[in-house]
């Protein structure tokens, strides 16, 4: 006699929607939450409030560096393999963040933040777009709405709580939960290995978007700051251009 077990499978289209909302929803908060909290970081760090426009650029530039290999790596190493890297990575470096000591500390930690959130938004995207049939990618994209549209709204007024309320240090600290709980829903429910096999790694292109890239967005997080007309700043978006 045979035994079914009463367990059913789970829905990989329910459990990869699950992780890539909560990473894309802590990734778009926490670009919110920091903006909120520069003129805080600066008094906490005793330095002008243009020195801390760091905290943000460099989580930029590394974003952009990690974005155009992202999807060649995530078909090299798995899907999953790779997103649940880059959610601890963006994990681990919320916690740092939140234990930086110096302003040098918070902006390399910023940096390493920077390379987990780059990594899993095209990974993610990826797995949640081939988890639905062509036919149902429309319910993909409306997946896709809750985080883009809710975390910038609750951005600032978390983040604005939990600066005034407690400590700068929570905007990062607020991360932990929401990456903990993907992770483990990653680690239990979705599939391992990678159904589409890598090809060539185009490394002129890599090099050239990899430098282009974090150069514009240099520029755009810097501008309005430095001036728009600054040699830094029209340097650094014309080359990233060319």
């Amino acid at each position: 006699m045979k035994f079914h077990s009463p367990v059913r499978p789970v829905n990989q289209k329910v459990v990869v929607s699950a992780v890539f909302v909560a990473a894309m929803f802590m990734n778009i908060m926490d670009s919110t939450v920091v903006n909120v909290a520069l003129p805080t970081l600066a008094r906490s760090f005793g330095v002008p409030i243009g020195s801390v426009s760091g905290v943000v650029t460099a989580y930029l530039v590394t974003l952009a560096v990690a974005m155009p290999a992202s999807g060649w790596i995530g078909d090299r190493f798995g899907g999953r393999n790779v997103l649940l890297a880059a959610i601890t990575v963006f994990t681990a470096a919320s916690a740092l963040c939140g234990l930086a000591t110096s302003l040098p500390e918070l902006v390399a930690f910023r940096a390493l933040q920077g390379l987990g959130g780059g990594t899993l938004i095209p990974v993610g995207m990826t797995m949640i777009t081939r988890a639905f049939p062509p036919a149902e990618r429309n319910k993909a994209h409306q997946v896709l709405i809750i985080p883009t549209l809710l975390a910038p709204a609750l951005g600032p007024v978390i983040g604005g709580a939990l600066v005034d309320g407690l400590s700068w240090r929570w905007i990062f600290y607020v991360n932990l939960p929401v990456g903990m709980a993907a992770m483990l829903i990653g680690l239990l429910f979705l599939p391992a290995g990678s159904e589409h096999p890598a090809g060539r790694f185009d490394l002129p292109g890599f090099l050239l978007v990899g430098a282009g890239f974090p150069l514009v967005m240099y520029a755009l997080s810097t501008g309005s700051s430095s001036g728009w007309g600054s040699a830094a700043v029209l340097g650094a978006g014309l080359s990233g251009l060319v």
